[in-house]
């Protein structure tokens, strides 16, 4: 998609001057009349609003993105890294239970997790908690 936006800037670019060039007559120029058209003043002006525009929007983007980054690194997750045990089950026993028999024995599993005196919280993820801030820190590298 980047291509292909970047591709058609710059025929677009180099397209532009040529068809202003193909119509300058010097001899014109020479004798005092103007070089520009209103028409062409008028679209000078729109791409320079349009460009200003789209300057001014990936600025924000780029700005917005980077304050999201830093927060998500700098907040605190509102759990211990070191308080969480994982459990991973194999994908082929929970296929070979199926959909419905596999949600009622994770949900079995949770349940007896859960009246241990000394667990506080029980979540069933089908990803580790723990590694987003880590996978965030590499992508922003």
């Amino acid at each position: 998609m980047i291509s292909l936006t970047l591709l058609f800037v710059t025929i677009l670019n180099g397209i532009y001057p040529a068809l202003i060039l193909s119509s300058f007559h010097p001899i014109n120029i020479l004798k005092g009349m103007s070089f520009c058209k209103i028409k062409d003043s008028n679209l000078r002006r729109a791409l320079v609003v349009f460009q200003f525009l789209l300057s001014s929007s990936l600025i924000i983007g780029v700005i917005v993105v980077f304050k999201q980054t830093r927060y998500i690194q700098n907040t605190d997750p509102g759990f211990h890294k070191d308080h969480i045990v994982r459990v991973q089950l194999p994908s082929r026993t929970l296929r070979s239970l199926g959909q419905g028999n596999a949600l009622l024995n994770l949900q079995t599993i949770k349940d007896k997790l859960q009246s241990h005196a000394s667990i506080v919280s029980v979540s069933l993820c089908s990803g580790y908690i723990e590694d987003i801030r880590s996978k965030i820190s590499e992508s922003a590298d």
